[in-house]
């Protein structure tokens, strides 16, 4: 348990349509993994500042 979400894949791809959908369906933002690692995390160490953007705006904390 404490794996990644679909969320947390779309934003790991930078795939800002997928993310999208998932958070207009309620997706929850703060699931975090084994290693600490939230939706938002994964875009900031993996470059995805569009991603970042749209978590944040979704309000997404670290």
């Amino acid at each position: 348990k404490r794996g990644w979400t679909a969320l947390m894949v779309a934003a790991a791809g930078g795939h800002t349509q997928i993310v999208q959908l998932f958070l207009d369906k309620g997706a929850s933002t703060k699931p975090v993994t084994r290693n600490g690692w939230t939706a938002l995390k994964v875009a900031l160490q993996l470059n995805r500042p569009a991603v970042v953007l749209q978590l944040k705006r979704a309000g997404a904390k670290e």
